[in-house]
């Protein structure tokens, strides 16, 4: 018996059994799409995990951490490391164990002074270390002179291409030389360089190379003095065979390393290595002592006559030629100190000048007196050449380093015994007594000599 419907009532939609809807044919089609990508993704997973390392990730979003598992079947081993960066997808490099070359030692040898001359000879020995974890075979090394830049593999080079059979790893050296070469005839501060390990796969290649520098003296000049000691921490030599008659010092010549080219009246100390100055520079004796009582008596950075006693400038200063100073004075200059035109203390007169920086005699100079105490360089030429007429110093030079590269000759030097450098010396120094009485009364302080030239 069927049912009756009320009149004025509407049909209601009766829903199709699903075994209905899976007969129809669209449907039937995107259900076996999904179920292939389904079975092809279980089929992939299953051969990634059964390969023997197998890589995943975990993202965390809520952490912004990425935590990276790489399990090692055969080891039955799990590695974890987790680093903050962006969720992004990336890879894992695998990085292999390689040699790691790196320079340890340039040697010259003449070090630790290593100062030659014009066309010498200088021999080189390459000691090349590897901090790696592997031995490196076949390192290649190469040597370069004067370059401007830093030399890459494709550089040319001074010397052959050889090779290091093996540096073992773990800090393992090998050394690579004597090689030789012959320096230019320029004087002044050279720089040569060492390259390692072209054509070497390394875990590192940004310290493949490496600087030393090395000087070439004035050629064929040299320096005299008179009445005092010369002395040095370091090397003394001239770049002449001087006169018999003529010499380095009167008295005292003491070096850590004096050349057979240097002559004294009477002693020479050679491989001498304590103090020739108060401990530290002379710089710093005199102004740990004098500094702070020279600025309480103010600035002044002008060097002319009216200015006597402790004085202090804040800056450098080019003394360009006005008159000299009168009476006794200390200048103390915060800077550097070039003297550009001749500056001459009178007979009763005394100047002393304690610089921290550079102390610089113009080539153009022929006359400074005074005596200079550089914190870093003191140097007897400067301008536009090296060239020029002889310079006399009345006073005495103390720095932490000398550059003497002044030779006779030039435009303003052409001809005659006096711009004969085998006859001639480049800078004359004649120690002053005067400074030992009229610096006494000025610093109080006698245990101050002016007896030595570090050059």
């Amino acid at each position: 018996m069927s049912a009756l419907k009320p009149a004025g009532l509407v049909n209601r939609v009766e829903e199709t059994p699903f075994s209905q809807k899976v007969n129809n044919w669209p449907t039937k089609r995107i259900l076996i799409l999904i179920a292939s990508v389904f079975l092809l993704l279980i089929i992939f997973l299953i051969g990634l995990i059964s390969t023997n390392k197998g890589v995943w990730e975990i993202l965390r979003p809520e952490t912004a951490q990425r935590t990276v598992e790489i399990s090692d079947n055969s080891q039955d081993s799990v590695k974890r490391s987790e680093v903050n960066e962006p969720l992004l997808p990336s890879s894992i490099p695998q990085i292999a164990s390689l040699p790691d070359l790196i320079i340890q030692t340039i040697s010259f040898d003449k070090d630790p002074y290593p100062t030659y001359q014009a066309d010498d000879t200088v021999t080189v020995n390459v000691v090349v270390q590897n901090i790696g974890t592997i031995d490196a075979t076949n390192v290649n090394v190469r040597f370069f002179a004067d370059l401007p830049f830093i030399p890459d593999c494709s550089t040319p080079s001074i010397s052959a291409q050889t090779n290091l059979s093996s540096v073992a790893p773990n800090n393992g050296t090998a050394k690579w030389g004597p090689f030789t070469f012959s320096v230019p005839a320029v004087r002044g501060t050279r720089q040569v360089w060492a390259l390692i390990g072209c054509g070497t796969e390394q875990s590192n290649r940004e310290n493949d190379f490496a600087q030393k520098t090395y000087y070439i003296s004035g050629l064929g000049a040299w320096f005299e003095t008179t009445g005092g000691d010369v002395g040095s921490r370091g090397l003394i030599r001239v770049g002449k065979i001087i006169p018999n008659e003529r010499r380095q010092s009167d008295y005292v010549l003491v070096a850590n390393t004096l050349d057979d080219s240097v002559k004294t009246a009477r002693w020479k100390l050679n491989k001498y290595a304590k103090n020739l100055v108060p401990a530290g520079t002379a710089y710093n004796f005199f102004a740990s002592r004098f500094l702070r009582k020279a600025r309480l008596n103010g600035g002044n950075c002008s060097i002319k006559s009216g200015i006597t006693g402790l004085v202090y400038c804040d800056s450098d200063i080019i003394y360009s030629g006005s008159s000299a100073p009168a009476g006794d004075s200390v200048w103390f200059v915060r800077g550097n100190l070039v003297i550009s035109q001749n500056l001459v203390i009178g007979g009763a007169d005394t100047a002393v000048f304690v610089v921290s920086g550079n102390i610089t005699i113009e080539t153009n100079v022929t006359r400074a007196d005074g005596v200079y105490i550089a914190g870093s360089k003191f140097a007897d030429f400067g301008g536009q050449s090296s060239q020029g007429r002889q310079l006399t110093i009345n006073g005495a030079i103390y720095a932490k380093s000398v550059d003497l590269s002044r030779t006779l000759g030039g435009s303003t030097c052409k001809s005659g015994i006096i711009c004969d450098n085998s006859q001639t010396s480049a800078l004359v120094i004649n120690y002053q007594p005067k400074y030992l009485i009229q610096l006494i009364s000025l610093l109080g302080s006698p245990s101050i000599v002016w007896k030595e030239v570090e050059p």
